[in-house]
């Protein structure tokens, strides 16, 4: 580690437990420390979302105590243990919620919890699971996170196969979908158990397509991520190729979360679309009430015939810039040759999307604009 890590400027934040070193959750100077790190990126970066993996309390190593007595007795108010340290989770999250939202309210701040939340055995609104669980173990509820609205999407890590006897991904599926309350839900997928778990079920190349094609029958379902890509990039082929030909032969595009969304009342306004052999080029004119971060281009065979709710029409989704007044982008030939006409909408920081403006894309042209009277005339 550096010299100038926290763990040899600030000795005092730390615990050790299991041969690792922790970040004490209960200090308020580690708090505050650990959100001005978030607000640096938050504000310096143009980013999509801050997002947190499971690391709350840390799993329990047998035979260890993880060390938070001198906290507990200063910052403990009368709460139990298990009580006070779920306390301390929450008001971080809270907090970094808080901060997001009041820098740049379009920055999404999500969570990807460790899979079950309690088991029924302890409390009848939990899962049909015998597991480690956040609330009991790691001290963390996602639940109270998503009842008080302080995350924008909830990734829960269901890395268990479909029909797993202690946690089934079937029942856990079906069980987030149902309690996840004002967010967005994706299922987090176990890509690092392909062909390497004790569990055999991950032999089968079809365990993950399945798994996605069970969670897109719940609504709510908004989507798939998978820990990690690694495991898709240097081997696992013959898993790609399915995917590919079947879950994944279209591109989509992300939705707006529940707490974000709302009605763009801009459409695109073209003032000029030409074409050569290498490349088609639009100049869309910048929106008034719109800050856009991209301009979605959409396939048909008819100027009145374009459906940008068919995924397969998608041809291309541009990141734009408005610096200017307008948008100007370009598209290669090759993507947009096969149709005759096409749609453009913009789709704004927060996800979402205009309505569409047709062109047909046989004809060029160029919108005539008058000369503006002279004030000084």
């Amino acid at each position: 580690m550096s010299p100038n890590h926290d763990v040899f400027k600030h000795p005092e934040w730390m615990i050790e437990y299991g041969g690792k070193i922790y970040y004490d959750p209960a200090l308020p100077e580690v708090q505050q420390h650990l959100t001005k790190v978030v607000k640096e990126v938050v504000d310096n970066y143009d980013i999509d979302a801050i997002h947190f993996d499971d690391y709350f309390y840390p799993y329990t190593v047998p035979g260890k105590t993880f060390n938070d007595t001198a906290s507990y007795k200063k910052y403990g108010a009368g709460l139990s243990l298990g009580d006070w340290r779920r306390a301390n989770v929450s008001n971080f999250v809270h907090t970094i919620s808080t901060m997001i939202k009041t820098s740049k309210p379009w920055v999404q701040f999500g969570i990807s919890p460790f899979g079950v939340w309690r088991n029924k055995s302890v409390d009848p609104k939990g899962s049909e699971t015998q597991s480690t669980a956040n609330y009991d173990d790691l001290y963390a509820d996602p639940v109270l996170w998503m009842d008080q609205k302080w995350i924008d999407y909830i990734l829960p890590q269901l890395y268990w196969s479909m029909n797993n006897p202690k946690a089934s991904y079937s029942k856990l599926v079906k069980w987030w979908s149902e309690n996840s309350n004002n967010t967005a839900l994706y299922i987090g997928h176990a890509s690092y158990k392909i062909r390497s778990d004790a569990d055999k079920s991950w032999n089968f190349a079809t365990e993950i397509p399945n798994q996605i094609d069970y969670a897109r029958n719940f609504k709510n379902v908004g989507g798939s991520a998978y820990f990690s890509s690694k495991w898709f990039m240097d081997k696992n082929f013959d898993i790609v190729r399915l995917l590919e030909e079947n879950q994944y032969k279209y591109p989509a595009l992300p939705a707006p979360v529940p707490n974000l969304k709302h009605t763009i009342i801009d459409t695109p306004i073209v003032d000029e679309f030409q074409k050569d052999s290498t490349k088609y080029s639009f100049n869309i004119k910048s929106p008034l009430n719109t800050i856009v971060r991209y301009m979605v281009v959409y396939g048909g065979d008819n100027i009145s015939k374009v459906d940008i709710n068919d995924p397969s029409k998608i041809i291309d989704k541009i990141r734009v810039s408005q610096d200017t007044g307008t948008i100007l982008f370009s598209i290669p030939s090759e993507k947009i040759n096969k149709y005759k006409a096409c749609a453009v909408t913009f789709v704004d920081y927060y996800a979402n999307e205009s309505s569409p403006t047709a062109i047909d894309i046989k004809k060029s042209f160029k919108t005539y604009i008058p000369a503006q009277p002279n004030e000084n005339r």
